[in-house]
């Protein structure tokens, strides 16, 4: 019988259970394994939306901030619908001309949003009220 302790023991229970799920989400972290269809495969399973696909369906902009409300289409909660706040010196243009907008935050994204609301009536009038609340200085001319 293997002596172990209670952290060695519950260690070892830990690290097989992490194994297990990195096999089965098709996450290969330290091993020489490549696929091409991992990262569209996970984004799949999460309904990631495909920041390259999205469509602006509502904006409105007040004092150096933007609200916009976009649709995914490939994505499953809340219909693929995401409301992102941005503040200068993020343009509507800025927005309206990307290739890409990933709803995330990440220093990675450009544009990147400042805030994000449930993609709902009451997530809309929050966005408005935090906007109308917040004054960003503006800068001389």
């Amino acid at each position: 019988m293997n002596k172990f302790s209670h952290s060695e023991y519950r260690n070892a229970e830990l690290n097989k259970m992490l194994m297990r799920f990195k096999e089965k989400m098709g996450i290969y972290i330290g091993r020489n394994r490549t696929c091409s269809s991992c990262e569209d495969r996970v984004r799949k399973e999460f309904n990631d939306p495909d920041p390259t696909n999205f469509k602006i369906t509502k904006f409105y902009e007040y004092n150096g901030f933007i609200i916009v409300k976009l649709n995914y289409p490939n994505c499953k909660n809340f219909e693929g619908n995401k409301i992102l706040v941005y503040k200068c010196p993020v343009t509507i243009y800025d927005i309206i001309n990307a290739k890409s907008i990933d709803p995330h935050f990440s220093d990675k994204n450009k544009p990147a949003p400042f805030a994000r609301f449930e993609p709902t009536e009451l997530g809309w009038d929050a966005a408005v009220a935090m906007i109308t609340k917040i004054s960003l200085p503006m800068e001389k001319k």
